[in-house]
């Protein structure tokens, strides 16, 4: 078929200057450490292959690395199946060969080794991360996933969490996906809508040609000494309505037959007229190949054959030249285009399909019997029909995928298990394996995964399905775990103390219910009829498990139970002594290799630090705790998580506002939100009303959040602030009330010291009258904030007597006593760290000291109020401070010339914009650091280049540093 033209990459690329631009600009942008990810949207066959074929070509000139994986639509297969394909491409290279082996997280993508233990997908994900910043610190590096409409989800998982974490790498990750495959329950539209929010991803969309650049692609394949006969360009231009792979295939057709009207002109029935013009031997190569997907390996291709090997090369022949199939080194063949295997494997008759499925799963079977293969297997026994191997198969592939951190995947091959097994008699059941069992292990899936609801139900189907006492007791214990994450602790503690009741003495399955009942009991604890904490089933609890810990060698369940034990008081937690005793069981944690454990620990160390105010040492163990996430790849564990928001708020009371936003704009899937609450400290305290906008729809009137009450207590505590600011005290109130019943119960009180101080405030500016009776009973709350300071449950760290001392003041403002008195108390509480809280206080006390006419400690209060206010950017105080300077005629802060030279004109916000349009950041980036919209960044932008009378950004940030004003 010396006419036929070329095809694929190789075929001429026509038209696609736009996007093609778009794609080469991002590796530049990436060359300069502007990282980003392209989602690649087209139809099927307009050329998106064809377009990152040009892409690679381009950038591989340029010096960059490019890794490319592809998804496939063959059942459920290898989890991370994209990845694999990319990251071992690498493994296999000496170059590169080396710095995989360091990073042990990526093993299961590489290592054709199963993993002795259950592998973290936390893990794997940071593992990618780790080698992906490694590999882009020396050259570009562009990783192509492509057809993501086939990823797995453990797949698109790592995607989302790669593109939430581009920050200054040398980056580009581009996806491509079939825009007509999407539909709208695909499991991929979700995750494409919250992947175009990130500040660094964009859509790209391939639209189809248009007639003239369809012409010239069929003018550039005349070219190649095929023609169709005279006349028919205009025909086949309008028939493919500008979908180039039907345009080639329809080409060739006119190409082999003179005679147009016998062409068919749907794009299927055209693809299997292509497939007929084939020798019966080549059509049969490639039926047999559509079962195996894509792709297919010659071995197997030729065992599902009963041809001679020359019959098969000549078959192969066939089928190479007539561009169905192609192969680059003999050994695995694919087809050129998927529409093509889509349509020989639907054009299969029944029986057909059966037989060829069931060889394919006889051949996988005896050439890698191991647990690799298994999903494949899993997919063909089911297609053909042999239900209880195809669950042996599945039950293999969850155990796969277990080890190789997928739990999704692992919850997908149980559940098909799950649904087999009431199809099948009891002699087909693999011995050994109950329902029960498989039930507990979905649930325990679907926990990893993060599907809690999922979880539950699982869990409880599981406990009703257990046989065995034994049994019973995981399935218990494993649910209990899942309803404490949901808050749902008195469900939890009642489970597990059933459990104690069915578990042997002396047993891991005894020592991981006592373990867990532990965890239960401190969340459930309770004053008792005497007035004091009843902590009796707490002691017993943890000192059996401790006992028995010991006695079994078990160091990581050991490490686990002080921390329940530290964390049921919080004064232990707070002390130095129960920092030592945390310390000791990082020691325990560490030495058992659990890294689980020992982030709970750093988590419980560094919230104790900060509870006893001790915000340095806070953020040291914040510090570890970041760096052990990062070794470990589990920077998604809820510990990992919730050691950043205690970061973001030291960060925030120490004023390093900056250093605070950096590790919200760093802040994973799983705390974005909760990471953003805590940071918009920062932002209302600067003055943006956009991010209460943002709180405002999170925290809705309903009281229906979807998260934790400390998202309620930051993000309300933060709206209370904001409306004292705007002088709005009803709003301040409503926030006040709404936040208390969302963070406060009857046993956790102390947010009620912070909430009311904020109210008092608002109400005390308003000085109406008729605020006397709420401020009276906004005071008592306060006050009542350590009323379970009982026994050993203590919540008097020093941010609660601060937030006390602040509401004294204020409320001193509203019903009389001595102000001053009380603000240089509150001013003092809050000296173990909070700057900004006691920069306000000495606003206020700047104004009671001028009122008395002490204008000279006045000034002093207010210079020094003033400093840090302007060292962080803390706009409505710095209003205020300016404000008494001028009615108190203080003269304590009159504005000077920057140092540069000419006086700065910009304001605080703007130079925040500036510092970042001069790193280079665009208008949808500086929004997503500053929590402004795009058009608020906008505008800043445009008064940026009027105020310095730039022609450019680039200008105005050189102007800029030459006057000192960055």
């Amino acid at each position: 078929m010396s006419g036929v033209p070329r095809w694929g990459s190789d075929t001429p690329l026509v038209g696609r200057r736009e996007e093609l631009a778009a794609l080469t600009d991002a590796v530049a942008r990436a060359d300069g450490g502007r990282p980003s990810g392209i989602l690649l949207a087209g139809e099927a066959g307009v050329g998106k292959s064809r377009l990152l074929h040009a892409l690679d070509q381009h950038a591989a000139e340029g010096g960059a690395l490019m890794l490319t994986g592809y998804c496939v639509d063959l059942g459920h297969g290898l989890p991370y199946l994209p990845f694999r394909d990319a990251i071992g491409a690498l493994a296999t290279d000496g170059e590169y060969a080396e710095l995989i082996a360091r990073i042990p997280a990526i093993a299961p993508l590489v290592s054709t080794e199963l993993a002795a233990e259950e592998v973290d997908s936390s893990a794997v994900y940071g593992g990618v991360l780790r080698l992906l910043d490694v590999l882009s610190a020396d050259r570009t590096v562009v990783l192509v996933l492509e057809d993501l409409h086939w990823a797995d989800e453990s797949s698109r998982n790592l995607l989302h969490f790669l593109l939430s974490r581009l920050r200054r790498q040398r980056l580009v990750v581009i996806g491509s996906y079939r825009l007509d495959d999407v539909y709208r329950t695909h499991p991929l539209r979700r995750l494409l809508a919250e992947l175009v929010r990130l500040p660094d991803v964009e859509r790209l969309d391939l639209p189809r040609l248009s007639d003239p650049e369809l012409r010239t692609l069929l003018k550039a394949l005349e070219h190649d000494g095929a023609a169709p006969p005279r006349g028919v360009l205009d025909k086949i231009v309008h028939q493919a309505d500008g979908n180039a792979f039907y345009a080639e295939e329809l080409f060739a057709a006119r190409i082999d037959d003179a005679d147009p009207a016998s062409v068919p002109t749907g794009l299927s029935d055209l693809l299997l007229t292509r497939i007929e013009r084939l020798n019966q031997a080549a059509q049969r190569v490639v039926r047999s190949a559509s079962v195996a997907g894509r792709s297919v390996p010659y071995s197997l291709l030729r065992a599902t054959l009963t041809l001679s090997d020359d019959d098969l090369d000549d078959a192969l022949r066939d089928v190479a030249s007539h561009h169905v199939m192609h192969s680059d080194d003999g050994e695995v063949y694919t087809f050129r285009h998927a529409l093509l295997q889509e349509a020989a494997y639907a054009d299969l008759l029944p029986g057909e399909r059966v037989r060829l499925h069931a060889a394919y799963a006889e051949l996988l079977a005896a050439a890698d019997p191991s647990p690799r293969t298994a999903a494949d297997r899993a997919h063909h026994l089911y297609e053909s029909n042999n239900l209880a191997a195809s669950l042996r198969a599945s039950l293999e592939a969850a155990e796969f995928a277990r080890r190789s951190g997928a739990p999704a995947q692992r919850l997908t091959h149980l559940e098909n298990v799950l649904e087999l097994w009431g199809s099948l008699p009891a002699a087909d059941v693999p011995e050994g394996v109950t329902e029960g069992e498989v039930l507990r292990r979905a649930g325990a899936a679907a926990f990893q995964a993060g599907q809690l609801p999922r979880a539950v139900s699982l869990g409880e189907a599981a406990i009703e399905a257990s046989t065995d006492d034994a049994a019973k007791v995981r399935a218990q214990v494993e649910l209990a775990k899942t309803l404490m994450a949901l808050d749902r602790d008195g469900e939890a503690h009642t489970l597990t103390a059933a459990a104690l009741t069915l578990a042997p003495p002396d047993s891991e399955s005894r020592l991981w219910a006592l373990a867990t009942h532990a965890r239960a009991v401190v969340l459930t604890l309770r004053v008792g009829d005497d007035g004091l904490m009843d902590y009796t089933e707490a002691d017993q609890t943890i000192g059996e498990a401790l006992e028995l810990a010991r006695r079994l060698g078990r160091s990581d369940v050991e490490a686990d139970v002080i921390v329940t034990m530290m964390s049921a008081t919080q004064d232990d937690r707070q002390s130095d002594d129960g920092a030592a005793q945390l310390e000791h069981a990082l020691e325990l944690a560490r030495s058992a290799g659990r890294v689980d454990v020992e982030q709970r620990v750093v988590f419980n160390l560094a919230i104790g630090r900060y509870e006893a105010g001790r915000l340095d040492a806070a953020l040291h163990w914040s510090e570890v705790g970041r760096a052990l996430a990062l070794r470990s790849g589990a920077e998604s564990s809820p510990y990992a998580l919730s050691v950043r928001g205690i970061e973001i708020l030291s960060l925030y009371h120490r004023g390093r506002w900056d250093e605070a936003l950096q590790r919200v704009a760093e802040a994973p899937k799983g705390i974005a939100d909760d990471a953003r609450m805590a940071g918009s400290y920062v932002a209302i305290a600067r003055g943006e009303r956009d991010v209460a906008d943002w709180i405002a729809s999170r925290l809705p009137a309903d009281g229906r959040t979807g998260g934790h009450f400390m998202g309620w207590l930051h993000g309300g505590s933060a709206m209370i602030e904001h409306s004292a600011w705007r002088g709005d005290a009803e709003a301040a109130y409503d926030w006040y009330t709404r936040t208390a019943a969302a963070s406060m119960t009857d046993f956790h009180r102390e947010p009620g010291a912070r909430l009311a101080a904020l109210a008092l405030w608002a109400i005390a500016d308003d000085g109406a009258d008729r605020w006397r009776a709420i401020a009276d009973d906004l005071v008592q709350v306060a006050r009542s904030a350590l009323d379970y300071n009982l026994d050993r449950w203590r919540v008097d760290g020093p941010e609660s007597l601060a937030w006390m001392a602040m509401a004294e003041a204020e409320y001193s403002r509203i019903a009389g006593g001595d102000e001053i008195a009380l603000f240089e108390a509150a001013y003092d509480a809050f000296g173990y760290g909070d700057r900004y809280r006691q920069a306000i206080i000495a606003w206020r006390l700047a104004e009671l000291y001028a009122a008395a006419g002490r204008k000279d400690e006045a000034a002093e209060r207010l210079r020094a109020a003033h400093e840090f206010a302007a060292s962080v950017g803390a706009a409505p105080l710095l209003d205020k401070l300016r404000d008494l300077d001028a009615r108190a005629r203080l003269h304590a802060i009159a504005e000077q010339p920057a140092s540069g030279g000419a006086a700065n004109p910009l304001t605080e916000r703007e130079l925040d914009v500036l510092r970042l349009v001069d790193e280079g950041k665009t208008n949808k980036q500086i929004a997503a650091t500053l929590f402004i919209s795009a058009k608020t960044a906008s505008v800043h932008v445009s008064n940026i280049l009027a105020k310095t009378g730039a022609g450019s950004r680039t200008e105005a940030a050189a102007i800029a540093r030459r006057s000192g004003w960055l």
